[in-house]
């Protein structure tokens, strides 16, 4: 009978890459987290799915915690990084606001929709997880420390969210919107194989502009949606705390303007006074 080598293959057999091996174990544990949670998926288990040895579970990752976080979280954590470099090349020429929808949504609908056994492994893991040890020692710990996880990955996108929607007049709070908007994709994602596109007669990329559409106009400036009050309408109190509404919400929208406005100019001025390179 061939032997078995130390990296899970038979004597004889090309001998798999160190890449080749990372990523049996990311796709084994991914599957494993999806179909049977974390807490119940042992490293034992996505070692011999990916045929390897268990040691290398720990070699590689450390520990089923650190295996989750690179399996799991950290695609979630590129996309966003990606993004939030896309967006950083528009800040001094911004782009128009359905272009940088566009560039959210689209990247994190791919993901998560081509790589469902990763989506499901982020809401099977969400009750699981315990930041640190990877154990969950009691149902609050679950509660308080998975959160975290993804937290903040979302927080690294609430400056950017601040900075648009002030230079853009946007009614948005930056927090809230990033957890809308990740359910709306995830539901849609989840959604796909119970209900294919292809049943309802539309395919991935208009469900992935549907989605644009929907936060756009979501979060267009208040005033497009405001009807103008007629010249003749009656004074009533009604009617004046109507226009002293409108008058707080155009004040609020010229504060967060000059603010970012008052920050692009800061930054331009150190830019400007940073001392050149002298030429050789």
């Amino acid at each position: 009978m061939p032997k078995q080598g130390r990296s899970g293959s038979t004597t004889g057999a090309r001998r798999r890459t160190a890449a080749e091996v990372e990523q049996l174990l990311l796709e084994s544990a991914r599957h494993l987290f999806a179909t049977q949670g974390y807490a119940h998926t042992t490293t034992r288990q996505i070692a011999a799915r990916a045929g390897v040895h268990e040691p290398t579970v720990y070699r590689r990752f450390g520990s089923k915690a650190g295996l989750y976080r690179a399996a799991v979280l950290l695609p979630f954590g590129e996309v966003i990084n990606n993004y939030l470099a896309t967006w950083s090349e528009q800040i001094s020429n911004p782009a128009p606001l359905s272009q940088l929808i566009e560039d959210f949504v689209g990247p994190l609908y791919r993901l998560l929709r081509d790589h469902a056994e990763l989506t499901m492994a982020l809401v099977q893991g969400r009750s699981d997880l315990t930041a640190g040890t990877g154990e969950v020692s009691s149902a609050q710990d679950a509660e308080d420390s998975w959160p975290s996880e993804i937290g903040q990955i979302l927080q690294q996108l609430v400056p950017q969210l601040e900075l648009e929607g002030a230079r853009r007049g946007l009614h948005v709070d930056p927090a809230t919107t990033n957890v809308v908007v990740l359910g709306m994709v995830m539901g849609v994602a989840l959604l796909d194989p119970m209900l294919p596109t292809s049943a309802v007669h539309t395919t991935p990329d208009k469900m992935r502009q549907a989605m644009v559409e929907l936060i756009l106009h979501g979060v267009s400036p208040a005033t497009s949606a405001t009807a103008p009050l007629p010249t003749d309408a009656p004074v009533t109190a009604q009617l004046l705390l109507e226009l002293h509404e409108r008058v707080v919400a155009a004040e609020r929208r010229a504060a967060r303007a000059e603010h970012a406005l008052a920050q692009c100019a800061e930054r331009l001025t150190a830019a400007e006074s940073r001392p050149s390179t002298p030429g050789v």
